[in-house]
């Protein structure tokens, strides 16, 4: 395979939320360097809307997330069977196929039953140090990475393999598509009675133990009030668990302030409100990864991943981590011992230290 011959690529993007935004700039290298390539896009549905035209993207393949993340085995392994056999015509014989992530499923159908031509993918995983892929054995090319993928930024590991392929130097931010148009929505709908300052938080992400807990946001939402009166804190976020928390928070807290926008927006509305924010104070989340596309005044806590690979490409963000001796731990994938239920790695990081990082930003850098 010549490096320079590729004229239809289906790229595998599987990835999470923040990922997935990391990938696009990745993707985006394709048709800088010809634009006559042909891109499909393989990714969940729940991404599509996200997609940027200056991705040049010509066809998309979509996963449903809720069937594939299903909680019983049962269902996700019959729907991800009926997807396969559903999308034989749409694969079957096409030229290349790139997984910027892994999957052992699609990796198989790609070699024995779709007869891709060039199935191609890193060599290890995107985590932890030197963990072999075991979907490479169903690759036509394998595209080496650094050993230590928890101290390479995602962003720079989908780049690299990009390169690897096309013979481009160009590097690329993320590209979401423009949100513009719900601004005037967006205020309507959430910010005629915010506050003169309005900070966003994220109480917890969809990993394992990816949780600030409660007790501590209720702390220092107090702290802030106490030096700023006039402050909306707007928590954003979906799912059960973001409910469940964000309840227990109106429930524990005397301020009057907190709005619970929790499942009450879309992808691309959340990032328009996030436009608004002066600061956000998050988890490592998908979140964070879309708000840093703004370069938004932000504070991230991080623990079981690190902010070498993670981390925003923000000159405005602050990136927490008391660097534990057993993280990273990728959310339990790694980790030797039992899968710990308190995840000290983020409740080591303390209110007062995270709070002198809310008086520095508003005070030192008066944004807001």
């Amino acid at each position: 395979m010549k490096e320079n011959t590729l004229k239809d690529v289906i790229v595998f993007s599987f990835l999470g939320l923040g990922d997935f935004v990391w990938s696009t700039s990745a993707i985006s290298l394709i048709k800088q360097y010809d634009k006559n390539i042909k891109v499909t896009l393989i990714t969940f549905d729940s991404f599509f809307y996200l997609i940027s035209p200056e991705l040049g993207i010509d066809n998309s393949i979509l996963i449903n997330n809720k069937l594939f993340n299903y909680k019983y085995k049962f269902v996700r392994y019959i729907y991800k069977f009926i997807w396969l056999i559903k999308n034989f015509f749409k694969l079957y014989k096409r030229e290349t196929i790139i997984f910027l992530d892994v999957s052992k499923a699609l990796g198989y159908a790609s070699n024995y039953i779709y007869k891709i031509k060039n199935i191609i993918g890193p060599n290890n995983l995107n985590y932890g140090y030197n963990i072999k892929n075991i979907s490479s054995k169903f690759y036509t090319k394998t595209i080496n990475l650094p050993f230590d993928r928890d101290m390479l930024h995602c962003m720079t590991a989908y780049q690299m393999m990009i390169r690897e392929l096309f013979p481009t130097q160009n590097l690329s931010l993320p590209k979401i598509k423009d949100t513009n148009y719900l601004k005037e929505k967006i205020e309507k709908k959430f910010l005629q009675n915010a506050k003169k300052y309005k900070i966003a938080l994220c109480l917890c992400g969809n990993g394992r133990n990816r949780f600030w807990s409660v007790d501590k946001f209720v702390e220092l939402i107090n702290q802030i009030e106490y030096i700023k009166k006039e402050v909306s804190f707007f928590v954003i976020g979906e799912g059960v668990k973001q409910l469940e928390a964000v309840k227990q928070l109106i429930t524990k807290s005397k301020s009057k302030n907190i709005i619970n926008i929790i499942n009450q927006t879309s992808l691309l509305e959340v990032i328009e409100l996030l436009k608004d924010m002066d600061l956000i104070i998050s988890v490592d989340t998908g979140i964070i990864h879309l708000a840093s596309i703004y370069n938004k005044n932000m504070i991230c806590l991080y623990g079981q991943s690190l902010p070498e690979r993670s981390g925003t490409v923000n000159s405005k963000a602050i990136c927490l981590c008391t660097y534990e001796k057993c993280s990273p731990c990728n959310d339990g994938k790694i980790v030797k011992d039992k899968i710990c239920n308190y995840p000290k790695c983020l409740q080591n990081i303390t209110v007062e230290v995270v709070f002198d990082k809310v008086k520095e930003i508003l005070n030192e850098r008066k944004k807001i």
